[in-house]
């Protein structure tokens, strides 16, 4: 069972890990965004380089609750889940308050 231990410790700090993937591909999708924090314009295509944040984006907010919630007991991982989701929520408030 050592190696189930590790693996939750390493968990743990993926968490905190992915939370900031998320928060620097939020920072450059809001920076590309000619609307800031809105919706992407209908008319106007979106850059290659948008996709690959908000694939970014997705993935490691999908990493840092799976991950969060496998090794919760563990502060790491309780102070990441915290930030990913006061995160998600504020950015959502933002996007649908435009």
């Amino acid at each position: 069972m050592n190696w189930f231990r590790q693996f939750r410790e390493i968990a743990s700090w993926a968490v905190i890990l992915a939370f900031v993937v998320m928060f620097i591909s939020e920072e450059m999708m809001v920076g590309m965004n000619p609307q800031g924090y809105g919706p992407w314009p209908d008319l106007m295509p979106r850059p290659k380089s948008f996709e690959f944040w908000l694939w970014s984006r997705n993935i490691s907010f999908l990493t840092a609750v799976l991950t969060g919630v496998f090794s919760l007991p563990r502060w790491p991982s309780v102070v990441g889940l915290t930030l990913t989701l006061v995160y998600t929520v504020t950015f959502y408030w933002l996007f649908s308050t435009y």
